[in-house]
């Protein structure tokens, strides 16, 4: 995977998470909205995504949760950070339609 597809997967995840903000989704939710926006995304890889963007502190993954039907359950949800970035992009490309997510790569 390219950087650049890299990019636009993270940010397709911050897009998202800032449209549902202040709510936190599931992982599955998750993918499932990807699935949605154009993006194919397997959940390790979008475990992958997350753990990147988490590490950027864009996202928080949320504590432990619970278990649902046995499996673990992780809820994911925008930082201030994250949507201080979105809204930046956002009157980047506002500005400029040539401009690229470098900052979620």
């Amino acid at each position: 995977m390219s950087d650049q597809q890299k990019a636009a997967i993270r940010g397709a995840i911050l897009r998202y998470l800032d449209l549902v903000y202040p709510q936190a989704v599931t992982l599955r939710l998750l993918h499932g909205e990807l699935d949605l926006f154009g993006f194919t995304v397997l959940m390790e890889d979008l475990s992958f995504h997350v753990a990147a963007l988490a590490e950027k502190e864009l996202v928080w993954i949320m504590p432990q949760t619970g278990l649902r039907d046995g499996v673990l359950v992780r809820l994911v949800k925008i930082t201030a950070k994250g949507i201080d970035l979105q809204n930046a992009l956002n009157r980047a490309s506002a500005e400029s339609p040539q401009s690229v997510d470098r900052e979620t790569g």
